[in-house]
């Protein structure tokens, strides 16, 4: 049993009344739901003084750990200067620049406020270029909380017949039923199946190139790839999760397949709400008009002051060396390794408390739909 103070026993019991959330702690156990007082690194501790190994990380986005000093270092000189203009600054280009040098399909920046916003104004981008509406995503993917990326992209809702989509929320529109397209992650010969199929019908296909847990199996990507550029549909990556943390060039630089269009998310500022979308240099026949496409570009703030600033004191690689360095944890409740550790007598627990089957490698899987239906989840 984890010792709670009654200061944040009431703390949690005002989240559960407040939030819809509530707590949003990943787990079903009352006695493990607590709220955060602060973090450093990889460390997070709550109100109670309880430390914990903090393998979630913000959700992925503070590959630096975190309050890292770059950053903090960036935001305390953001007051001096003012914090939000509407009109380009000198941080905002330097920040654009860098993300040209690493990113391989960018040759232009639109920045935005969330990932979210830059996977919905991608798929705008794709749908002014192409003329049509519909767009193909994989089941399984999550490309944000709008309209067209709620589609298919949990099992809650059940699994219809494949291209079929069906919303994971309610709310949204009927008529996008029929405009999102669903395909299988890591079936190329039945997305190259419906891309082919529907050729005069979309707009764009959204890919998450490392689909949450499941990479990529060789030749997937690139044989989307192939198709999408044969039938000049617009490939976009969603890299909100994997740009700068499978390196700084992200998975596109990692599997070697350049996407037209790119969305990428707050790992750029160490967690600051910011996002992103690149443009690749078009062909003679490939001229993506971003000009042409409303996009309320956010103005560049203390959120990309801070990137630019952990981006200068960032090396090429770190990102995925950090990467490589942090394990991913199954364990029932608190790792072994963080219960033999210890600070002022109180153990570090992990943050990796949900209760996982580990499936053996003969029940592996590498889709979404395969997964949730056998018995490795």
């Amino acid at each position: 049993m984890i010792e709670r103070t009654q200061k944040e026993r009431e703390l949690i019991a005002d989240a559960e009344r407040i939030f819809p959330t509530s707590t949003r702690c990943l787990t079903f156990q009352e006695d493990l739901n607590f709220c955060v007082s602060k973090a450093k690194g990889s460390h997070i501790w709550d109100v109670s003084g309880n430390e914990y190994i903090d393998y979630l990380l913000g959700s992925g986005p503070h590959v630096l750990g975190h309050a890292h000093p770059a950053v903090l270092e960036a935001l305390r000189t953001i007051p001096e200067n003012g914090t939000s203009f509407l009109i380009i600054n000198e941080n905002a280009v330097a920040l654009g620049k860098k993300i040209i040098e690493h990113v391989p399909c960018a040759d232009m920046v639109s920045l935005h406020s969330s990932g979210s916003e830059a996977t919905f104004f991608a798929l705008r981008l794709a749908r002014v270029y192409r003329k049509r509406d519909k767009i193909l995503k994989f089941e399984g993917a999550y490309h944000g909380m709008h309209d067209y990326a709620m589609m298919s992209n949990q099992w809650t809702m059940g699994s219809p017949p494949l291209p079929q989509a069906v919303p994971n929320t309610h709310g949204i529109p009927r008529v996008l039923n029929d405009e999102v397209l669903i395909a299988p992650f890591n079936d190329l010969e039945r997305t190259v199946e419906i891309i082919s199929k529907h050729q005069d019908e979309l707009a764009g296909v959204i890919i998450e190139p490392v689909q949450r847990t499941f990479e990529p199996k060789p030749g997937f990507l690139q044989g989307v790839r192939e198709v999408t550029a044969k039938l000049d549909i617009p490939l976009i990556f969603d890299e909100v999760v994997t740009g700068f943390r499978l390196g700084l060039g992200g998975a596109q630089e990692l599997y070697g397949v350049t996407p037209d269009l790119c969305a990428l998310g707050k790992a750029i500022s160490g967690g600051l709400p910011l996002g992103c979308r690149t443009r690749c240099r078009p062909g003679p026949s490939r001229r993506i008009p971003f000009a042409r496409v409303w996009r309320a570009q956010s103005s560049p703030n203390s959120r990309n002051l801070a990137s630019t600033s952990a981006w200068k004191r960032s090396e090429r690689g770190s990102a995925r060396a950090f990467a490589t360095r942090l394990p991913m944890r199954e364990s029932k409740h608190v790792s072994p390794a963080c219960q033999a550790c210890s600070k002022s007598g109180s153990p570090r627990k992990s943050l990796s408390i949900i209760r996982r089957r580990k499936h053996p490698t003969s029940t592996r899987t590498s889709d979404s739909r395969t997964f949730f239906c056998s018995k490795a989840y």
